[in-house]
């Protein structure tokens, strides 16, 4: 059937700095928590119950509904205009946490290093492994 979830700590693998400051900001404590130490599986109703999505849609209506949110989050009452750079300050002050840890170069570094591995340029490069190959070493 059809679910969500968090496998992070079904696969072993950390979250990354930014996507915890997302999921923090997102969802309900209870909900984090077993969400994240949990990696359990919910369903669509589980998912609606926990306040994990705000709505369930077919799969054949999925992209009007979409649109027709995003529409109703970026509009105003009739006769008004909204102004889009106030709607990106007010998201920015409301999400702030997660605003900075996802355009932080320090989270970034931290993360790599949490990895066993640095960040160059912007890419992260993994820590050599060495491994045989041929009854050879290799790196």
């Amino acid at each position: 059937g059809i679910f969500t979830c968090l496998p992070e700590l079904d696969l072993g693998m950390p979250l990354s700095p930014g996507y915890v400051a997302i999921v923090k900001c997102k969802l309900p404590k209870k909900t984090l928590r077993t969400v994240v130490l949990e990696a359990k599986r919910f369903s669509p109703q589980e998912a609606m119950e926990y306040g994990i999505v705000d709505t369930i849609t077919e799969p054949t209506s999925l992209l009007s509904e979409a649109a027709g949110k995003a529409l109703a989050a970026s509009g105003a009452p009739e006769g008004k205009e909204r102004k889009r750079n106030v709607l990106a300050m007010l998201k920015k002050e409301i999400f702030s946490e997660a605003y900075e840890e996802l355009t932080s170069w320090g989270t970034y570094l931290r993360f790599a290093a949490t990895l066993g591995g640095v960040a160059i340029g912007g890419m992260f490069v993994p820590k050599p492994i060495k491994m045989k190959i041929n009854n050879k070493s290799k790196l």
